[in-house]
Order: structure tokens, then sequence, then C-alpha cells
């Protein structure tokens, strides 16, 4: 238990390295030829956004100039059509659109990129992120036009004072309200991001913010933490105070109270054991799916991204980021030539071990083929009182992060990194979702070290 003594900050040798077009190219094609391979989950990355906001851990940017976004959406069109063509006859199960801000798309980019993804892999559930301030009616029937059933908005915060610190000036909460309300009347299922612990919130206007959210006609809610680390305001060295994390965690300890007072949610139908870092309820209309597409990156399976900055997974084989900007990649497509990948390599075991951890920290662990691979060791871990029933008992000092290390037989990696005062004024143990986010931000990093 003691193989990763710093989950987040030596997160168990999850490194990026560069490798070529061409053997990425080689990767798929022998995925493609394994015929007991599981769907596949499609993923399309539009990185750009009219504005950075200081908060964002992904992978975003502006445009590089006049004609960026065309030369992006004819080169994003030509990679679906050659990755159709290398992965023929392979069903795609889900479909998620990213970003970015997708919605920064005029409808008809919107609508060649949606329509190229389902000439080439056939109709499949989708959901789509979205920013309210750019979201229109027109766009919004692009997408249902295109299989796309549920929609995002990273709304965040309602507060004028704290969006104009967060170079988000421009979200109202009359754009909101009508980037929902146009959703939900297309039949979309809603879901609304809020972020809990954002530079000048307090929990008096956190509680406001919430409150007004839940008089929105929303299918699901996220709330979740504001972590510093790994988005520009961190980059540019702000860090957070104790008296801002006990904040952020007083927003979180009310947001359940809140929410049940106010609309009592079908999931979860009951408060949950442990909210530092976040919830996400649903109201039956049934309880959504597709899910977050970090679902996917924890479930089995294999995710294809498409695009500059997206990341996607080949089974027991690795995680990759395309390398270098947005424009660089779009330049390299045009070309002819196949885009660079950073690759983070990975392997069944290891990712058994991380969908175990999850169905442990959220409770759901069963009988399922992936916990009977484990049995023994789960059984050491309820033997010795590291578990108890299932499920990692309140206060434990063990996380996701060491329950994986333990599973897998995974080290950390060899050089130091310095750890984040942040998770540990939060406490508790962390969950794989944020594991998971981890991995995005070092992948995002990954990407930007290319020209």
């Amino acid at each position: 238990m003691a193989r990763t003594s710093d989950p987040l900050g030596d997160p168990l040798a999850l490194d990026f390295e560069p490798c070529t077009g061409e053997w990425h190219a080689e990767q798929w094609q022998r995925f493609a030829e394994r015929a007991a391979t599981p769907g596949l989950v499609l993923y399309l990355h539009l990185p750009y956004c009219a504005k950075i906001c200081s908060y964002c851990l992904l992978s975003a940017e502006r445009p590089a100039g006049a004609g960026a976004i065309e030369r992006y959406v004819e080169a994003m069109v030509r990679e679906l059509d050659r990755h159709g063509e290398l992965l023929a006859g392979l069903p795609v199960t889900r479909l998620h659109v990213g970003g970015g801000t997708p919605t920064l798309l005029g409808a008809p980019a919107l609508g060649r990129i949606l329509g190229a993804a389902r000439a080439r892999f056939g109709p499949s559930p989708g959901a789509a992120e979205a920013h309210p301030s750019t979201t229109t009616r027109e766009k919004l029937e692009v997408m249902v036009a295109h299989g796309i059933e549920r929609v995002s908005f990273g709304v965040e915060s309602l507060t004028p004072e704290v969006l104009a610190r967060v170079a988000r000036a421009d979200q109202t909460l009359a754009r909101v309200g009508s980037a929902v309300r146009t959703a939900h009347e297309l039949g979309m299922r809603v879901n609304v991001d809020l972020l809990a612990g954002l530079p000048g919130e307090t929990v008096e206007s956190f509680e406001h913010s919430l409150r007004t959210t839940l008089e929105l006609p929303i299918d699901a809610l996220s709330v979740n933490r504001f972590l510093v680390d790994g988005s520009p305001l961190g980059r540019s060295g702000l860090s957070l105070s104790p008296d801002d994390v006990r904040a952020a965690s007083e927003m979180l300890a009310r947001t359940d109270a809140i929410v049940r007072s106010v609309r009592p949610p079908d999931f979860p139908p009951a408060a949950p054991a442990d909210v530092r870092f976040g919830v996400q309820y649903q109201w039956q209309r049934p309880l959504l799916e597709p899910g977050y597409s970090q679902q996917d990156m924890i479930d089995p399976g294999s995710v294809l991204a498409v695009g500059a900055g997206g990341m996607g997974k080949i089974a027991s084989g690795y995680h990759y980021v395309a390398r270098g900007s947005a424009a660089r990649w779009a330049e390299t497509v045009l070309a002819g030539a196949l885009p660079e990948q950073m690759v983070c390599r990975t392997d069944a075991r290891f990712e058994q071990a991380f969908r175990v951890a999850d169905l442990v920290c959220r409770g759901a662990l069963d009988e399922s083929p992936v916990a009977r691979a484990f049995r023994a060791e789960l059984d050491f871990l309820e033997s010795t009182g590291v578990l108890v029933g299932s499920r990692l008992p309140p206060g434990s000092a063990i996380g996701a992060a060491h329950l994986i290390a333990f599973l897998s037989g995974r080290t950390g990696s060899p050089r130091d990194e310095p750890a984040v005062p942040e998770y540990d004024l939060i406490g508790g143990p962390l969950p794989p979702s944020l594991l998971w986010c981890r991995l995005a931000m070092r992948a995002a990093a990954a990407a930007r070290s290319g020209p």
C-alpha cells in the first residue's frame, strides 16, 4: 500500500511519451483486426474557445488567426474519413463532443463534423458540451438532428463578480436560462455544471447560484470542487489558502441538503457519505445515458479521440493525445500526414484495477467478472479491515490510487514531483474520477509540449 505515497503528485507512473502518427495508426489497425474487441466510443474534440477560462484544467486554446476554425473543421472531416476506413464495421456505442467550446462553431460547421461522424460510424446516442453564451436554437437543432441526446452546460457560477474574475463575464443568467430552456424544449436531456470555490465566490453567493439553477428545467446537476492545480490560475502561481479550501468544503457540504429540500433527486437516492470533491444529481427522464466521457475512460473499452487535445485510449494498450497546437494538428492533417501523438502506456490488469477501485469508491462493487478477477486481493483487503462490506470505511487513509497500486502492482513514477498542499487541506480518499482528471491534466500538458 506504500507504493504510491502521493497519489496525485505521483500518479502510478502515468507518464506521456511521444510516438509517431504512423505507429499510432498501426495500433488502431491491430485494434480493428481483433474480432472480439468490444464496442467503440467516439470522442470529437473541438479545442477552440473565445476566451480561456482561468479555472480550465484541460485542452483549450483561442483560434490562431482568420480561417483557423474552417481549417480545423476540414481536418476533422478528413480524420473522420480516415478512421472510418481504418475501423470500418466496428460499432460505435456512444458519441461525445467536447472541448474547448463546441458551440463556438457555427451551425453549418457543427453539422458538417457531426454529419461526417454519422456517415462514417453510423448513428449512436450522443452527448455534447456547450457554453450558454454561444448556444443558439439553430446549433442545438443541428445536434439533435445528428443524434445528440444530452447537452452539458458548463455554467460554473451565476455570480457576476466571480464570472468576471475567471474570464467568463459574457455569461449572464438570461443566456443560461435561454440555452437550458431551448435544449429542454427540443427534447434534449440537460446537465448543468457548477464549481464550488471559484475565486471571489462566497458560501452565500454559491447557494444563490445553486438555488437559481435548480429552478431551471434540468435533468442533471454536477457540483464539483474548483481545483487550482493544473489550471491557468495555478500555472500563474495562484494557490488556495486554508480559508479558501474550507469555504469550498462548506459550499459542497451545504449542497446536498439544499438540493434535497428544493428538488429531491432520483439519484443518488440518499445523501452521499462523502461530498468533498462533489456530487452528480439526476432526475428521472430516465436516468441519463450516456454520461460523462470520463466514465468511458474509466470503464473497459476503447475511446477513439479525433482532434487536437482530446484524450483517447486503446484498451489494454495506452491513453493518447495529439501533440502540439490545434493549428499545427490541422496543418499536418491537411498536408496528408499523420499527427504525432503523446502516449501513456497501460495494460489490462491496470485498467481492470482502475475499474474495481471506481466500483469500490462508489459502493457499487458486485460479482461482475472484473471483480472476480481480483477476488483473492479483495478478500485479503476485507480480512485486514481496509475494506468493510466492499467499501472503504469512513475516515480511511486509503484512497483510490492506493487500491489501484495494490491491485495492479503498478509503482510510482521515478521522478519527484512537488506535493499539492490543496489536496492535503481537503483530506479524505480521492475518487477515481479525480485520478482520471489528473491523467487528463497530464495529457493536456503533454499536448502543449509540441510545436
